[in-house]
């Protein structure tokens, strides 16, 4: 059996169990992970008869006001950014399954004429080191593209955080414009009231043009307050991937989730570090890397080519063969390899040291977002349990006063917009609580996201009114 034949055999069952990358074996993989995808499917839109199926299942759920799964599912089949993060996906991974095949021999021919005599050449070659190599290529391949499945299914689980922070934000504004709208109202007929008892005498000019002030303040924030619902709603459908005639029938919720009862435990949330998609990903770029290394230092020092050669001359009707064997290999004189070497010692160090970092940063940052959610909790429940209780009390004994002919007009409707300033505090509070929870929940699976919070006053708006 000649060296060729024996090399070809020998690489048949490499070239068999070749790397490869299946996007939907890696999807499903994803859809059955409950942290990641609730009860929502995540698909790859490859035809469009499953658009069509997409755009009639998010029609029915655009028929009434869609809650935070809802939202989700409608990104999930609708968002044409989604659609291209898997793609983009499916691209990177099967370019880098690639890295683990052989590489295709050369055949060459040639064909020489001299006088009488005509000489031809066929070599059939390819790279001795790709065959020798390539169980541990492809084992470093094989990490590599476990690292992108779990890199994946981390910027699927980035992109349903995301779009639940959009519907959050969409809500809250959507909230907090129905109260404006009540004490742009009520500071309307408040100045209004005003004007006429100046007109009759029994109001000064200040406490006139105070009054008209309070309302021209609330007409500032009722368009700032238009101003957001209508930003948080176009960026929700954006998110979405909503088209113009399907943004138009978007209904939302006009009151955000209520308030648990108790706050979860650090001990409930901590997950196993190890599980962590950061931490994965670190461990396996550090693993990929350590396969390599052996392959990597061989080749900074030398290259090898195996070639198979079979010539025929004809000359004056006669003919002849000649064959044989070509050997090629990269001389190390000049250059021996030792940068190359340095830098693949150092880069496999530096992937050691991310990897050990990632671990240490995974408790840090979970201290750091439990603590920002604990927060949030104790701000709204104390708004909800006391805050609000107390300013709704307040309004109640005005309102008892008022009609006892105890106080005016001018100061039952200040307690009233009190409470409705209180009111636009804890809708803040809720929200903040609400992005802390999304937050807390991409750090405990490894795929931090900002979630921004929102200042909320504490100083009481109370102020004299004049009689």
């Amino acid at each position: 059996m000649t060296i060729t034949k024996l090399l070809v055999i020998l690489s048949l069952p490499l070239v068999a169990s070749c790397s490869r990358f299946d996007m939907q074996t890696s999807l499903t993989e994803v859809n059955a992970q409950a942290a990641i995808v609730a009860t929502n499917k995540v698909e790859v839109v490859m035809s469009s008869a499953q658009q069509d199926e997409f755009n009639r299942r998010s029609a029915a759920l655009l028929q009434k006001p869609i809650d935070q799964n809802a939202a989700v599912e409608l990104m999930l089949s609708r968002s044409p950014a989604f659609q291209e993060l898997l793609l983009r996906h499916w691209q990177q991974n099967a370019s880098l399954a690639q890295d683990g095949r052989l590489t295709n021999p050369v055949f060459s021919f040639e064909r020489l004429v001299s006088g009488s005599e005509t000489e031809y050449g066929r070599l059939f070659r390819f790279g001795l080191m790709d065959i020798l190599t390539l169980p541990t290529r492809r084992a470093a391949v094989n990490l590599a593209l476990d690292r992108a499945k779990v890199r994946l299914a981390a910027e699927i689980f980035a992109a349903i955080q995301q779009a639940k922070l959009a519907w959050l934000a969409a809500v809250a504004a959507e909230a907090k414009l129905a109260i404006e709208e009540k004490a742009f109202i009520g500071t309307s007929a408040d100045a209004e009231l005003a004007k006429r008892l100046k007109q009759t005498g029994n109001f000064t000019t200040s406490d006139r043009v105070y009054r008209q002030l309070i309302h021209a303040e609330a007409a500032v924030a009722l368009a700032n307050a238009r101003q957001a619902r209508l930003a948080t709603r176009e960026q929700l459908i954006r998110v979405l991937g909503l088209e113009a005639e399907a943004a138009e029938r978007l209904m939302l919720p006009h009151e955000l989730p209520l308030l648990a009862e108790q706050p979860w435990s650090l001990a409930e949330i901590a997950p196993e570090i190890e599980q962590r998609f950061d931490v994965r990903m670190a461990r396996l770029d550090y693993e990929a890397s350590l396969k390599r290394l052996g392959i990597d230092k061989v080749s900074s020092y030398t290259d090898i080519e195996f070639g198979r050669r079979y010539d025929s001359i004809k000359d004056a009707g006669s003919s002849a063969h000649k064959k044989g064997y070509e050997l090629d290999i990269k001389l190390p004189i000049f250059d021996w390899g030792d940068m190359q070497r340095d830098a693949l010692q150092a880069n496999l160090l530096a992937k050691q040291q991310a990897y050990r970092h990632s671990v240490l940063t995974a408790a840090s940052q979970l201290r750091e977002s439990y603590n920002l959610y604990r927060t949030a909790f104790d701000i709204a429940q104390h708004y909800q349990k006391e805050i609000l209780p107390m300013r709704e009390i307040l309004l109640e004994e005005a309102t008892y006063n008022y009609n006892g002919m105890i106080i005016g007009v001018f100061e039952a409707l200040q307690v009233g917009r009190d409470l409705a300033m209180a009111q636009q505090s804890s809708i803040d509070a809720m929200h903040n609580l609400l992005s802390a929870e999304i937050a807390m929940d991409s750090v405990v699976m490894g795929r931090p996201i900002s979630a921004s919070t929102l200042s909320i006053s504490t100083t009481s708006n109370s102020a004299g009114a004049g009689h």
